[in-house]
């Protein structure tokens, strides 16, 4: 579709050119022929008048014929070569023009999509196989090329990175986003992800740093709590994960991409805290009654990693007074 448009309008370029031109040739040629056919009409009155004899008369309207008959053949000539010259070139510019527009716009632009947002190019080029986010991410190093404080345009650029799973380059671009604005949580939560993605899964002290401001900016930003637990856990703080994870689980909407993800880390933890528990509680001892669990579901975030850590120590001290009351 799109070429058809261009077509049409490369033809509508030639015509809009060339139409003066041969309108400027048709009046040049008829403003000579009118001069000498006022001279007819001037000596046929004269004539008429007595005020020139009837020989000179016609030796003179003789004259004027003929040039009448020159100026016509010269300008009919002069007009087509005017109009055959002007046509060809400006054809061939309106030509060049639209073709190199045309392959501007495929080599820059992007013909498959439509007019979307910049937030919503990102989710298509998520669907891209390898071969086709190729020429995107040359598209959106171009554009950070030629303005470095394109701060859209880095983030475009690192989100594209994520795509291809290329998370070095990613963080490096996000960095960039991040020198250029440093108040965005968003942005410090993705550079977090990226680092932490690109060692592996480790959240390092770099994104801890990151997902820390991040919170500081906005202290529901998702990636930074999710992260948050992600790092308590990789501390050996199960029992303070499972809390963060929690309490985003809480906070998250029924359609939030990370809330399968986040199920499972969360089971994980409850089994992993669990089979500590069952490891260390001595014979005879007695869980916590239905009312306990559901005065622990009312409890505060706090609270709840307060209690947990308490009846872990609890357990872990009677395991350590009693080893052989397994």
């Amino acid at each position: 579709m799109i070429w058809i448009v261009m077509g049409i309008l490369a033809v509508v370029a030639v015509v809009l050119l060339v139409l003066p031109v041969v309108r400027r040739s048709g009046q040049a040629a008829g403003g000579g022929l009118a001069v000498y056919r006022d001279q007819l009409t001037e000596l046929e009155a004269e004539s008429a008048a007595g005020l020139i004899d009837g020989e000179a008369a016609a030796t003179a309207k003789r004259e004027i014929e003929r040039r009448i008959l020159a100026e016509a053949d010269r300008t009919g000539s002069a007009k087509n070569r005017l109009v055959v010259s002007s046509f060809w070139p400006l054809t061939l510019a309106s030509l060049l023009v639209v073709g190199l527009g045309g392959w501007i716009y495929t080599e820059i632009g992007s013909p498959g999509l439509g007019d979307l947002p910049l937030s919503s190019r990102s989710d298509v080029a998520q669907t891209e196989d390898d071969s086709e986010l190729a020429p995107l991410i040359l598209r959106a190093e171009g554009r950070v090329g030629d303005n470095p404080f394109d701060l859209e345009g880095w983030v475009l650029l690192a989100n594209t990175y994520a795509f291809a799973n290329r998370y070095d380059d990613a963080a490096r671009a996000m960095a960039e986003a991040v020198a250029l604005d440093m108040n965005v949580a968003a942005n410090l939560s993705r550079y977090g992800e990226f680092v932490t993605l690109s060692r592996g899964g480790v959240v390092t002290p770099a994104a801890r740093v990151a997902f820390a401001q991040a919170q500081n900016l906005d202290s529901s930003e998702p990636i930074a709590r999710y992260y948050e637990g992600v790092a308590r856990a990789q501390d050996g703080d199960v029992a303070g994960a499972l809390v963060v994870w929690r309490a985003l689980m809480a906070k998250s909407s029924a359609d939030a991409p990370w809330l399968e993800q986040l199920g499972r880390h969360i089971t994980e933890a409850e089994a992993q805290i669990g089979a500590l528990t069952l490891a260390s509680e001595p014979e005879g001892l007695s869980g916590p009654t239905e009312e306990d669990i559901a005065a622990a579901a009312e409890m505060a975030p706090d609270a709840q990693l307060e209690m947990i850590r308490s009846m872990v120590d609890g357990l872990a001290e009677r395991l350590e007074d009693e080893p052989d009351n397994l």
